[in-house]
Order: C-alpha cells, then structure tokens, then sequence
C-alpha cells in the first residue's frame, strides 16, 4: 500500500506538467499564429501612414501593430464589440481597415467618427469598427 502512494505522487506531478505543457502549447500557436500576420499589419500600417502623410488636416491614423500595450489597453475598452483577446481585436482592426482602402479618405479623414472611449458609442451596432481601431491624429502648425 505504501508502495502504491509513493508512485501516485511522482506520476500525479507528470500529469499536471502534462497537462500545462499542452495548455502552453495551444497558447503559443495562437502566439504563433497572430506573429506571422506582423508583416501584414506592418505593410497595412505603412500604407495608411502614406495615404495621411500628405493630407493637411487632423485625420486618424493606425496605431503601430507592435504596440502591444496600446493594442491591449485599446482592446479591453472596446470588448463589447469583439470575441477574442486583444490580438484577436488587432487581427480584426487590420482586416477592417485594409477591406476599406478605397474609402481611406473619408474614414480615415479630419470629419471621420472617431471614439476616445467606449462609453461614447451609443449603439454597438451601429459603430464602424475601424472607428475603434484608430487613433487620433495632431498635425504640429
């Protein structure tokens, strides 16, 4: 009986190191999976800070996708718009802001909606998300 205790022990540790391996294995390949997508929303973003480059006005711009605490902070206070995480909140901003380039001048410009805070939105169903996505440009005069 002392014999079967004394296994159980090492073999109740195996288990439990098993068991984080796999969850830390499914972690990371979301990790994984959001890390190859970097250049793409690295190219997204380079192509929005060109499109604002040359406008005179004080229009919205995409927050550089290696920002992560501002993704994260900007992620939590818009939850209610979105499943997932904040990578999953980026993922979407990207894949919205590129599905809408031919009206980057309207969404993108001085009179586009724009939303400090979520407690603006009156509707969420009625929200553009890219209007969650951006951040407020301040040209210097």
């Amino acid at each position: 009986m002392l014999k079967s205790k004394l296994l159980l022990a090492p073999i109740a540790g195996v288990v439990a190191t098993s068991i984080g391996a796999i969850f830390y294995a499914f972690q990371g390949s979301k990790d994984g999976k959001y890390r190859t997508k970097i250049p793409t929303y690295k190219k997204i973003y380079d192509q929005v800070k060109d499109h604002r480059k040359e406008k005179g006005d004080d229009g919205l711009y995409l927050v550089d996708p290696n920002n992560r605490e501002w993704w994260i902070k900007r992620g939590k206070e818009f939850k209610k718009f979105y499943e997932g995480d904040w990578q999953d909140f980026r993922d979407k901003c990207f894949s919205e802001v590129k599905s809408k380039e031919l009206d980057w001048h309207n969404i993108l410009g001085e009179s586009a909606n724009y939303y400090s805070d979520a407690e603006y939105i009156t509707g969420v169903g009625s929200v553009d998300f890219v209007t969650l996505c951006v951040e407020k440009e301040v040209k210097s005069s």
